[in-house]
């Protein structure tokens, strides 16, 4: 399956259950120079839900874990908490 179409999966069950809590998710949130998954803005907790597919689990390499340490940090700076599937 590709990334964009494992991410309609997913955003196909995640979105109606994050909006029967209240929140308000949005895909694709622009955060610097990062494009979020999922948003769920739920009262002031910055939530990024990351959907990596088989692709980055299977070419996984020190530079791909780098660049995700890097990201979360970066956005951990801003008060962002980054998760994975």
């Amino acid at each position: 399956m590709s990334e964009p179409r494992k991410r309609l999966r997913v955003g196909a069950q995640l979105v109606p259950a994050l909006r029967s809590i209240g929140a308000r998710p949005i895909l694709q949130y622009q955060v610097e120079n990062y494009a979020l998954d999922f948003t769920p803005f739920v009262g002031g907790h910055k939530l990024d839900i990351e959907v990596n597919g088989a692709r980055d689990h299977m070419d996984w390499t020190r530079e791909l874990c780098r660049r995700d340490i890097i990201r979360n940090q970066r956005l951990s700076e801003h008060g962002w908490e980054a998760k994975r599937s």
